[in-house]
């Protein structure tokens, strides 16, 4: 079995270690629940999109509606790779060569380190 992460230090040894990991796990979480509500607006948005006809429909407010549903499909997509981002097994995980590419923000943090460690020599 792969290996996992580990706290590199006890618990209650260095408090302030302490809070940050409780302050990055409140984030994801604050980040996470902020995440279901788009995506519950983004179906909402679909259904209603459906009622106007579709992606056939021409009306303004059908064109108004999938705007806004690309729209919240983009920050969706942020705040799925916010909410994960800062996890210290999820960054071990990368750091390791153990990241799964199917998760959005496993692929952000090892393009970060591509993109960090190597110059993208163009010339």
């Amino acid at each position: 079995a792969p290996r996992k992460w580990n706290r590199p230090i006890g618990e209650g040894v260095i408090p302030a270690y302490d809070l940050a990991l409780k302050l990055i796990r409140k984030d994801a979480f604050r980040l996470t629940h902020e995440a279901e509500a788009v995506s519950e607006e983004v179906k909402a948005l679909e259904e209603r999109l459906k009622e106007l006809g579709g992606l056939e429909s021409t009306s303004e407010e059908a064109t108004e509606v999938l705007d806004r549903i690309e729209e919240r499909r983009k920050k969706l997509k942020i705040l799925e790779v916010q909410s994960k981002v800062n996890l210290p097994d999820l960054r071990w995980k990368v750091n390791n060569a153990m990241a799964d590419m199917t998760d959005p923000a496993h692929r952000h943090l090892v393009e970060q380190k591509w993109r960090d460690d190597g110059d993208l020599d163009l010339s």
